[in-house]
């Protein structure tokens, strides 16, 4: 009897210990599957394979849709049950269309950072993280973009004397400056495409005024409104006074070759396009520019307006409530938002960083030029008031109507169209 009691408890002893084996085995062959769109996997992978190797039992897969499609893609996915862990989200309208599909995100930041996690990051990121999905956290930020910015070659500014413009007048003058001694350099170039016109107006706007917000947010902004027409007007007077020309005809990828052929002086885009300023970063993209800083829109009111961009959160993390590793999910979205991860990760990208504390070494920031840029820059977006939480289909709409205005159009008819546009009910 003994001996047979005996052998049970061995049996036992024996199956509990194979049990035990199997699910340690089983935590040491965790995947996350991580969907995004933005950055690139060439960016990302070497981030998340230092990630496994810290991590050992984790792997990461990693699939990279391209923006628009992934618009499309995540929400099918995510609704049909699709086994994911990490998911971006691109702010503005995809947190609510896709919040049914996420799980709470706190309760595991605090398992993997601690308590104190909310200590690592800015308030003001977290907050709009949690505007975006109702007021409860769903989602982190790697942080924010703003726009427009503008690029300047140092080269061409040194050779003629010229200080970076902070007011209208001070712009006007630099446009004459090179337009006279410098015939075949255009002062300033941007793309003409509709929503980035658009996006122009709306940061002129926001010098003054947190109108789009309004807009926005249903707090009464309307389109006629005279704050949104003095813009317009401002606009339009920049063309007059040829600081800008008619871009209709100029799509991004050519205002790019534009700015870097040193046909241009000045390259208006969003602080996405802050690698630039990166001697490394241009070299490694053939990008054969000596010198580049950064700077903003002029103020074209001074002592009313002021330097500003329009900003929001951007690369958000989330976990899917679908996901069987949510806390490890958790630890690979910490890893890329606040711990060494990110900072890996913007050497490259340049985002402006919801992480406290996070610099983009000296040896990238080769020049006083770009260094003083882009300090401005994080200055300017996170002190920024207007959001950049966009209604694409919209702004594509007032895009075209600003440059049927560039065209002749009458300013005060075409705004007040764009008003009865916008309340039509179908954006």
């Amino acid at each position: 009897m003994k001996k047979s009691m005996l052998v049970l408890l061995m049996c036992m002893v024996a199956a509990f210990s194979f049990a035990g084996g199997q699910a340690d085995a089983g935590e040491e062959d965790v995947v996350l599957n991580y969907w995004t769109w933005h950055p690139s996997a060439e960016l990302l992978q070497p981030i998340l394979d230092d990630f496994e190797s810290e991590n050992p039992g984790i792997t990461v897969n990693l699939t990279v849709v391209d923006a628009e499609m992934y618009q499309e893609k995540i929400p099918t996915a995510l609704a049909s049950g699709e086994s994911l862990d990490v998911v971006g989200v691109q702010a503005g309208l995809m947190p609510s269309q896709i919040q049914g599909y996420l799980t709470p995100i706190e309760p595991y930041l605090e398992a993997v950072a601690g308590s104190n996690w909310k200590n690592a990051l800015k308030e003001k990121d977290i907050e709009i993280c949690k505007q975006q999905t109702g007021g409860e956290l769903f989602m982190i930020a790697m942080g924010s973009f703003g726009s427009a910015m503008g690029l300047y070659n140092v080269e061409i500014f040194d050779e003629l004397g010229l200080s970076v413009p902070e007011t209208y007048k001070e712009m006007v003058n630099v446009a004459n400056a090179i337009r006279a001694e410098k015939p075949g350099v255009l002062p300033v170039v941007f793309a003409g495409e509709p929503w980035w016109v658009n996006e122009i107006v709306l940061n002129l706007v926001s010098q003054e005024s947190e109108w789009w917000n309004e807009v926005r947010y249903d707090k009464g902004g309307r389109w006629d409104d005279p704050i949104y027409i003095q813009a317009v007007e401002d606009f339009v007077q920049m063309h007059e006074d040829g600081v800008f020309e008619d871009m209709t005809d100029i799509g991004e990828d050519r205002a790019y070759e534009i700015f870097f052929a040193g046909e241009a002086a000045i390259y208006y885009g969003g602080s996405w396009d802050a690698p630039i300023l990166s001697e490394t970063f241009r070299k490694n993209q053939g990008i054969d520019l000596e010198n580049v800083g950064a700077m903003m829109l002029p103020v074209m009111r001074p002592g009313v307006g002021e330097l500003t961009m329009r900003a929001f959160i951007e690369l958000g993390l989330a976990i899917p409530e679908v996901s069987d590793h949510k806390e490890d999910a958790a630890k690979l979205i910490w890893y890329l938002v606040a711990g060494d991860g990110f900072d890996k990760l913007n050497w490259d990208n340049f985002i402006v960083p919801s992480k406290k504390g996070s610099m983009i070494p000296d040896s990238l920031l080769t020049s006083k030029e770009a260094r003083d840029g882009w300090e401005l820059i994080v200055s300017i977006t996170n002190d920024a008031k207007s959001f950049r939480d966009s209604m694409s289909e919209f702004e594509d709409v007032a895009g075209q109507i600003l440059i049927d205005i560039i065209h002749g159009a009458d300013i005060q008819e075409s705004c007040e169209w764009l008003q009865k546009e916008f309340t039509s009910g179908r954006y």
